[in-house]
């Protein structure tokens, strides 16, 4: 079981098929999105002649960037713990 902090008092979240499905499906995109990244780079570094398009590529790869940062302690829970909101 993992708690919430709601009012901060732990509260128990029993985990259940749907949320374990989203939960993979989370942390799939997020390696997809991680695998990506290199190769946004490199695109955006030959869309030098777009500035519109690289500026584009440029915030994708800011905004997956700044997931990261916040996404990986609630990717890194096992399933079967649910989920733990902070």
């Amino acid at each position: 079981m993992a708690f919430t902090n709601s009012m901060h008092k732990p509260t128990k979240v029993m985990p259940n098929p749907e949320h374990e499905t989203f939960l993979t499906w989370l942390r799939d995109a997020y390696a997809f999105e991680q695998k990506l990244v290199p190769e946004l780079k490199a695109h955006a570094g030959q869309a030098a002649d777009l500035p519109d398009v690289q500026r584009q590529i440029q915030q994708h790869i800011a905004e997956t960037e700044w997931f990261a940062r916040r996404g990986i302690p609630v990717l890194e829970l096992p399933t079967s713990q649910g989920l733990a909101i902070w």
